[in-house]
């Protein structure tokens, strides 16, 4: 996909976590150099699971990833006309990767607080929900159990107003689409997207 990290980057707010610095016991500094090193640690990992997935609509292969901490995603592919789902795992790019989408920018994307302060135990939707015309929302869910973990749906963008859907939300929501894509190029999950 040409362009897919800058695309999704720019819809967070291109918001990118430098994790390449030295550890905290090799960088020495003040204690506020260190502090902020220690911070900048923390945020290059996933810090809870994470599903993300279409819902609705009728096509004969659905998607969904769960990112696993510090910075895994396993990728699932469901064949409706088979009744089978097949899997594949993955490790995502170390934080500072330049060409790709990397744990930090995923961890960014995720902390932002259009993502943490909606999601909830009812899933609302933000946007417009056409999965009763066959249409689909995009759902995320964090949490240890992603069956019952809270969550949020975003929908198509509404008809009389486009803020209906925070930028936040539409940025977490094209940077994992964009990453799902990027990860099943890789070796481990090739096979997955061919079959």
């Amino acid at each position: 996909m040409a362009g897919g990290r800058t695309t999704a980057l720019v819809a967070v707010g291109a918001l990118l976590v430098g994790c390449g610095a030295p550890s905290v016991g090799e960088a020495g500094g003040t204690s506020a150099e260190r502090a902020s090193l220690a911070t900048d640690a923390a945020t290059c990992r996933l810090d809870d699971a994470y599903g993300f997935s279409r819902d609705g609509g009728l096509a004969p292969v659905y998607w969904s990833g769960t990112l696993l901490p510090p910075d895994t995603l396993r990728i699932f592919r469901y064949d409706l006309f088979e009744d089978r789902e097949r899997s594949c795992t993955t490790v995502l790019p170390r934080c500072g990767d330049p060409e790709r989408i990397d744990v930090g920018d995923v961890a960014a994307a995720l902390a932002h607080p259009d993502v943490t302060g909606r999601l909830g135990a009812d899933t609302p939707v933000f946007g417009r929900d056409d999965r009763p015309m066959d249409g689909v929302v995009w759902v995320l869910r964090r949490g240890g159990d992603l069956r019952d973990a809270p969550s949020l749906a975003v929908g198509s963008p509404c008809r009389d107003d486009s803020s209906c859907v925070p930028e936040g939300l539409t940025g977490a929501r094209d940077l994992l689409d964009a990453l799902l894509d990027q990860q099943l190029a890789t070796d481990a999950c090739r096979a997955l997207a061919l079959d």
